[in-house]
């Protein structure tokens, strides 16, 4: 059994990740969105033709991209902590479009940030990447009760 709620917290954005991965590299693939969200998260290190080119940007964009999922994924543990597992997958959901929004409308505005192309569209098919990870950690925090037991 988990009992330390950072573990716990990164191993289900980890996995929450990989859900919402499944939807966006066939979708980038398909050049229905023209980058995944790991090119934006890679972008504050590299530019955009080593992110696109090289093993070294793609193993940089997927490193930061894990972490910050990682990063979400311990703040909805304590979330849930705090306000209980009741209502799981609405608040998930709220809280995928509340990392939309902080990530999508604001961070990726900042200078630091240097992947700055995307089409108007995309920003719906983003929202529904992050409800997505919203939703799937809503729901393993909520059912994984034997693997976690919360204070």
């Amino acid at each position: 059994m988990i009992r330390d709620k950072v573990i716990f917290g990164g191993i289900v954005g980890f996995l929450a990740n990989l859900a919402m991965n499944v939807f966006q590299y066939p979708m980038w693939r398909l050049g229905i969105v023209k980058h995944p969200l790991s090119h934006y998260a890679g972008s504050l290190f590299l530019d955009f033709n080593t992110l696109h080119h090289t093993f070294y940007g793609a193993v940089v964009a997927w490193t930061v991209d894990i972490l910050y999922s990682v990063l979400w994924g311990i703040l909805f543990v304590y979330l849930m902590d705090w306000t209980g597992r009741r209502h799981f997958m609405i608040k998930g959901i709220l809280f995928g479009a509340l990392i939309w929004l902080v990530s999508f409308g604001g961070i990726r505005t900042f200078p630091m940030v240097t992947l700055r192309e995307y089409l108007p569209v995309q920003a719906l098919y983003y929202l529904f990447f992050h409800l997505v990870f919203g939703f799937v950690l809503g729901v393993l925090v909520a059912r994984w009760k034997g693997v976690y037991e919360m204070d």
